[in-house]
């Protein structure tokens, strides 16, 4: 990334310029605390859901309840019990069937996939690009799908010399002296942190598959260097976000149980829409905003419009 291309300083509006604006920051300032940066990046994703939120609902929430909804009239139709779908069979169906299942998981995955690629591109996307709200182009979605196959295997196929290494290493450390407790509970956290940032910066081509510009994993590690200590804070952040949620909506799901389906579909339709909210703020602001892929002149502003 060249200096000019990453001196980059625009102001980003939500909904309204007079809600929130965010700066763009330049990249090629090493003097940029990484810390600041990944606030930035983290309020930028909650401004892009929150700051019009009616607009934010309206785009996302259809297909995200055709994707709830659909699977389970279909399970009350077929076993008498439209929850399972959401709390498994608990006993209550013998044999539901893979076929069954299968449709299942399948229209819930391209339901929820599509919500994710509608917001890239309503939030990526030039204003004057026509983009249907209620569901995108289907090129668009297979698209999407292709491309999480792909960075999906690859990151299964570097699972497997990863998790002998550390096989490896974990025998051989054991045996030397004994480990408690703790150390595999930190251990795991850090481990957990370390490839969720390294998801993060390979899973920009996401957001790029979405809107139609390719990109490859190669060059979304390069362009992703300047801020993967910010992108490791991100991870850090979004991991405790996530904690939170869960243990807040298990805590209510027990007080109330006739709320746990409904609080969990809220958790979810909030995890999937914040993290895709991150990979586009990450996209815009090292990727698009660089002279290798320009914003377009006719968006000169970032998240959803009423």
């Amino acid at each position: 990334m060249s200096t000019a291309s990453a001196r980059v300083s625009s102001t980003i509006y939500f909904g309204h310029p007079a809600l929130l604006t965010f700066t763009v920051p330049d990249f090629t300032q090493r003097t940029e605390s990484p810390k600041m940066l990944s606030k930035q990046i983290f309020l930028t994703a909650f401004g892009m859901i929150f700051t019009n939120f009616t607009t934010t609902l309206r785009i996302t929430l259809p297909i995200f309840l055709v994707g709830v909804l659909v699977p389970y009239v279909f399970a009350r139709m077929m076993w008498g019990n439209g929850d399972i779908v959401w709390n498994g069979t608990s006993g209550t169906v013998q044999d539901p069937g893979i076929f069954p299942i299968l449709f299942v998981v399948l229209v819930m995955t391209v339901c929820f996939i599509a919500m994710i690629v509608l917001w890239h591109r309503h939030n990526l996307l030039p204003a004057t690009q026509t983009r249907p709200r209620s569901f995108p182009p289907v090129s668009a979605v297979k698209r999407y799908i292709l491309v999480s196959l792909g960075l999906g295997l690859v990151l299964g196929l570097l699972s497997v010399p990863a998790g002998f290494i550390l096989f490896l290493a974990l025998k051989l450390l054991s045996g030397i002296t004994q480990l408690p407790p703790a150390f595999y509970l930190v251990l795991f956290v850090v481990l957990t942190t370390v490839v969720l940032s390294v998801v993060m910066r390979w899973s920009l081509i996401l957001p790029a598959a979405a809107i139609g510009a390719p990109l490859t994993m190669g060059n979304a590690w390069r362009m992703s260097a300047t801020a993967s200590r910010s992108i490791l804070f991100l991870a850090v952040a979004q991991g405790i976000l996530y904690f939170l949620l869960e243990f807040v909506g298990g805590r209510i799901a027990e007080v109330i149980p006739g709320l746990a389906t409904i609080t969990s579909l809220i958790v979810l339709w909030f995890q999937m829409l914040f993290s895709a909210a991150l990979l586009t703020a990450l996209y815009a602001h090292l990727i698009q905003n660089t002279e290798e892929t320009p914003v377009p002149a006719t968006r000169p502003y970032l998240g959803p419009q009423s």
